[in-house]
């Protein structure tokens, strides 16, 4: 069966029977066969005099116009009490009791309103009321809300409507007042009052109710179905107002009161829901305020703590409003700049009201700590504690026991803790019995018997469950039956653990699936998760729920499962969860939470950010960068819904400054790009100058150093890049430094051996010229031509005749047959003509001079220093020579024969699989800051390595590598390869000429790129 509503009781009064049905105001239903309505009502709808005196006999017509069941129903007055000309608090009138013609059954929909009797007292200004009446055109009805705000002289309690827009019409008369927060009717409208226009305002609307009790005493059996007013407060802490319906803590009250009143500083410790709020608001306060000298003042530190703080004081020293708001925000920032302190503004509070001792309590102290930075609590901490050392006051604060570790991090404040700290206890059996019953025995309404036992096992003895407990029993309350709490009822809302979660799933049924979703969408607003503490509720401001939200956020208020307020620094309206026991009874709310936690730690995280970006003025310094900005920008994507104006704009914010940093970013780099083309370009057209100054030096005077010269510095020249594949200078424009004899000149040298520690004296060439052999100091040393490695001479066995000498000596020690065989060697010391016959060789000092005696052609190399002894090979192919600089030099003498090949044939590009191929293009350092480049294969394959610290050249030319070392003396051959055909099958040849409008260095640049791919 539907609990009873205002949608379910109220009616239509008609003016006939006929259709369409025309409204002249509004009743309810009050018991299955009775409607309350106004006298004057009823003479307007059977056309009379609406002050007439003498009761009707005519049938009065109405209908439910808010059911699916809309039947014409008719009904005669039973009691009537008409308008007066002068009203009187004693007096009833304008009220007419309707009874139902049997014939008329009532809609099987229809329900009789609860009714509640409220009192007198001051506690219930401002209650939020709700109405529903047919003004004129709107027949169907319309809903306003209104503030009660007090009773008259004349017995009327005055209902100001809160929006100025939607005032209290004609067509309300008679309607019933529904009190939100009680879930029942409080009232009867009968009147208006339409007040002189307002310059800022307008006209002025206010209505009038007649109260329930009086609406009692024009008829009386209305005693039995009425309920007086809820003395529990559901999930809501007790405040001092509500003290005569506060029991069960009485030996806890005076134990913490002598605490307050013989310390300067307490700390009300306790779990969630423990009642330690309750037990100092309700309990103690009320305590000290009944001794007379005792000035009290009480805050919550909310996001902003020392205007909480001044807002609860300043209001002690000043009345007049507009000196309130001004002098409030001056406090508040004094205080919290120490140009203020608070012991001074106390003791000049204390002089006004000429109070002995002041009350200072911060309640729900962990929201210095869940909304506000660390520094900022500290401050608090401080303003507080000092406060503490005057004996005129003693501060209180009430906090969560999970933030007691948060707190004792501060040293200051874990010392003062140490001496302050009270830990709530759990209230006993005895105590909770007070609690279900005592309230309930000053409106002499009772519990059926057993039902307060079950409550209290049921209860257990969990920590923070008496907000639970306070629930059920708000709930019950309203499920009274004539002044009895029953097990029905009880067994109805789930009992005390799941009455809160049945309350929570019902009101989330009532919704539709798209206003369940907004509902998601609002309570995830309203919770903070618990990073090593449970999750808590957080107050957010109107404007921070989403525009088509904030409709329901009423309805979630009606309902008690949020409550709104007001941030009177900022003028905004607030919403937050009615209690922590929501967030972890509510099943449906938890797995929100938990679906979200991720999203929620983090969102709490951009609020810090955020208040740090408002705070700075939002300067650029504070907006997100790098990976935070990263991470906002995926979650705005995903959960912008979620997230409100200010950081949405925070993150906007941060992306355009990305972008404008990026946009700087890039137009320095194509200013250092401009700048490196140029500086390449100017490289490369020096090395080019160097290399064309070596090839006119060697057109003067061939030198096969200046010949190593102009091919390398060509080769640095075209190794500068201004582009990733694009060469500072045209390769086609330096084809005339790589003339064949430069290049003849240049690859003659095949090996340089290391320095040795002594002279060379003698060399020559033996076994058949694979080893070529000198004397120093007396000594003999062998080293293998094709490898250019020295051999360690062991034993006198024979060789086989196997492969190669490279093959033999892999582990560079080899067994030769004796030494006997160096004796027939004689050594040249500084003329000699090649076995063949076609060369011949003489010292010249520190070169040597080489010359064709066929084509008379001649060829000077040149050491160092001065050159002590030269030896042509058996084979005539290879010449030896040393010098004082203490090294050996291995010259080609075919290159001839090797660069004719190379222009008949594809050039034979090799890989050595003793050297890493580098990306081409990539420049790097190598250790002495020597630069060390790599260029792409030039006409005849050149390559710069970095190898060991030292920027080295290689050059591959059909079966040989060169390896070219530049150093800060100049140029120079220092070591070479002969590689074997099997090495070429290896690593593949070029095959085809460049094709047209293509040089040979771009063929073979392409060439090398795609094997470096593979």
């Amino acid at each position: 069966m539907p609990s009873p509503s205002l949608d379910t009781a109220l009616v239509r009064i008609l003016i006939d029977d006929q259709e369409p049905r025309r409204p002249e105001g509004a009743g309810f239903l009050v018991t299955p066969t009775h409607i309350l309505t106004c006298a004057h009502v009823v003479n307007a709808a059977l056309r009379r005099n609406e002050q007439a005196a003498d009761p009707p006999a005519a049938e009065i017509f109405l209908d439910f116009p808010l059911l699916n069941d809309q039947a014409l129903l008719r009904a005669k007055v039973l009691h009537w009490f008409p308008v007066s000309e002068e009203p009187a608090p004693d007096r009833l009138e304008d009220i007419a009791v309707l009874e139902l013609c049997p014939e008329t059954p009532l809609p099987a929909e229809a329900r009789p309103a609860s009714l509640v009797a409220l009192d007198n007292a001051a506690s219930l200004a401002d209650h939020r009321l709700r109405m529903c009446g047919f003004p004129g055109g709107v027949d169907q009805g319309t809903y306003i809300d209104g503030l009660l705000k007090g009773r008259t002289g004349a017995g009327y309690w005055e209902i100001h409507p809160q929006d100025k827009n939607r005032p209290i019409e004609r067509g309300f008369s008679g309607t019933a007042v529904w009190a939100v927060k009680e879930n029942a009717v409080c009232g009867m409208i009968n009147s208006r009052l339409r007040r002189k226009p307002d310059l800022e305002n307008g006209p002025v609307i206010t209505g009038y109710m007649l109260p329930v009790a009086t609406l009692i005493k024009a008829f009386p059996e209305l005693d039995q179905h009425s309920r007086p007013a809820n003395p529990y407060r559901g999930l809501e802490a007790f405040r001092e107002k509500d003290a005569r319906f506060y029991f069960g803590r009485e030996a806890d009250t005076n134990a913490l009161r002598k605490k307050v009143t013989q310390q300067p500083f307490t700390a009300v410790i306790g779990a969630s829901g423990s009642g330690k709020s309750s037990l100092v608001l309700a309990g103690v306060i009320p305590a000290l305020r009944r001794t007379g000298n005792w000035l009290i003042a009480a805050c919550r530190p909310k996001k902003q703590p020392f205007y909480e703080l001044a807002a609860c004081l300043v209001p002690l020293l000043y009345d007049d409003e507009l000196e309130l708001i001004k002098r409030t925000r001056q406090c508040a920032t004094d205080l919290r700049a120490g140009e203020l302190s608070l012991s001074d503004l106390i003791r000049r509070i204390m002089q006004k009201r000429g109070a002995q001792r002041f009350l200072l309590l911060v309640d729900q102290f962990e929201e210095l700590y869940t909304l506000n930075a660390d520094t900022e609590a500290r401050c608090f901490i401080d303003l507080l504690l000092k406060a503490g050392e005057t004996e005129l006051l003693s501060a209180v604060i009430t906090m969560r026991a999970d933030f007691l570790e948060t707190a004792l991090h501060y040293g200051v404040f874990a010392e003062a803790l140490k001496k302050a700290l009270i830990i709530v206890p759990p209230i006993n059996e005895h105590g909770l019995r007070e609690a279900v019953e005592k309230p309930a025995e000053l409106f002499k309404v009772g519990f059926a018997s057993g039902l307060v036992d079950l409550i209290i096992r049921d209860v257990g003895q969990e920590p923070g469950n008496l907000p639970l407990l306070e629930f059920c029993l708000t709930q019950l309350w309203e499920r009274q039956e004539f002044r009895e709490i029953n097990h029905d009822a009880y067994k109805a809302i789930g009992g005390v653990q799941q009455a809160l979660a049945n309350h929570a799933d019902a009101v989330y049924a009532e919704f539709t699936e798209q206003e369940q979703e907004q509902l998601r969408h609002i309570f995830l607003r309203l919770v903070r998760p618990g990073q090593g503490t449970e999750d808590t509720r957080q107050v957010a401001s109107l404007e921070q729920i989403r525009a088509e939200d904030r409709a329901l956020v009423t309805r979630l208020a009606d309902k008690r499962l949020i409550v709104t307020g007001r941030d009177e620094e900022r003028g905004e309206e607030t919403v937050e969860v009615v209690h922590e026991a929501l967030i972890r009874r509510w099943q449906t709310l938890r797995q929100w939470v938990y679906e979200e936690r991720e999203f929620l730690v983090w969102q709490e995280k951009l609020r810090v950010l955020l208040e740090q970006w408002e705070e700075s003025g939002r300067d650029e310094g504070a907006l997100l960068r790098g990976l935070p900005l990263d991470e906002a920008l995926r979650w705005e994507k995903t959960h912008a819904v979620h997230l409100t104006d200010e950081k949405r704009e925070l993150i906007a914010a941060s992306e355009k400054l990305r972008e404008r940093e990026r946009k700087k970013r890039e137009i320095a780099r194509r200013e250092r790009k401009k700048l490196f083309s140029e500086a390449s370009y100017n490289l490369a057209k020096v090395y080019e100058e160097k290399a064309l100054s070596s090839l006119k030096k060697t057109e003067e005077k061939f030198d096969i150093a200046e010949c190593k010269k102009v091919i390398l510095y060509a080769a640095a020249a075209l190794a500068q890049k201004i582009e990733h594949q694009q060469n500072a200078l045209d390769s086609f424009s330096m084809d005339a430094l790589f003339a064949l004899h430069v290049f003849r000149a240049a690859l003659a040298e095949l090996w340089v051996s290391p320095m040795h520690q002594d002279i060379v004296e003698n060399i020559f060439f033996g076994f058949h010229g694979r080893l070529l052999v000198y004397t120093s100091n007396a000594k003999k040393n062998v080293w293998d031509v094709a490898t250019g490695e020295e051999v360690n001479i062991t034993g006198d066995q024979v060789i086989p005749d196997r492969g190669t000498i490279g093959t033999v000596i892999r582990d560079r020690e080899m067994t030769l047959p004796g030494l006997g065989w160096l004796a027939g060697c004689d050594p040249m010391v500084t003329d000699t003509v090649s076995p063949d016959g076609n060369l011949s060789a003489s010292i010249r000092s520190g070169s040597v001079h080489i010359r064709n005696l066929r084509t008379e052609e001649a060829v000077t190399i040149k050491h160092i220093s001065k050159i002590r002894c030269i030896s042509f090979s058996p084979d005539s192919k290879m010449l030896a020579s040393a010098s004082d600089d203490k090294r050996l030099r291995l010259w080609d003498c075919v290159v001839d024969e090797i660069l004719a090949a190379a222009l008949v044939t594809p050039v034979d590009l090799v890989y050595s699989e003793y050297i890493d191929l580098i990306r081409v293009g990539v420049r790097t350092r190598t250790a002495g800051n020597r630069a060390s480049w790599f260029c792409g294969p030039i006409p005849y394959t050149l390559f710069l390595h970095n190898s060991k610290s030292t920027p080295l050249y290689h050059t591959f030319i059909d079966a040989v590598k060169f390896l070219w070392q530049l150093d800060v003396q100049g140029l120079e051959i220092v070591k070479t390869k002969r590689r074997t055909p099997a090495d070429l099958k290896k690593y593949g040849t070029l095959l085809a000429p460049p094709p047209p409008g293509q040089s040979k260095f771009d063929q073979v640049l392409e060439w090398a790129e795609k094997q470096q791919g593979k």
